[in-house]
């Protein structure tokens, strides 16, 4: 998986992209961040993209409800209420599982601008 597809700059430091790297390589890890973290957010309309959207702005914000409502041009109740109805999906609080949960999102943004943005896609399996 090509990690400066994401990127449009020419340069891509190691930091940035370290940990998806790494935990791409390992297909047991792979698998588990789908299943705890992107499966249960795949059953939601057009394939749970308002949620990953919505939780990756959360979290690029420092987890600024405010912030992630102004990158979404969405209200902070619509910001709100999508956070609260990730936390039912992964049965988990988003301060005890946000660590993981942005690996996975991060891994499944990379997965989807690799394939063209196919949305319906299963990010891990090609894996």
């Amino acid at each position: 998986m090509p990690l400066t597809a994401q990127q449009e700059k020419a340069v891509v430091r190691y930091a940035d992209v370290s940990v998806v790297a790494s935990v791409s390589q390992d297909e047991v890890a792979l698998s588990s961040l789908q299943e705890l973290y992107l499966r249960p957010l795949s059953g939601e309309k057009n394939g749970g993209v308002a949620l990953r959207d919505t939780l990756r702005a959360y979290l690029s914000s420092a987890r600024s409800i405010t912030s992630a409502a102004a990158i979404l041009g969405v209200s902070r109740q619509t910001v709100r209420s999508r956070l609260r109805e990730a936390e039912e999906k992964l049965g988990c609080s988003l301060d005890a599982c946000g660590c993981d949960l942005e690996i996975a999102l991060r891994i499944d943004q990379q997965w989807r601008l690799t394939r063209n943005g196919v949305e319906n896609a299963d990010p891990l399996i090609a894996v």
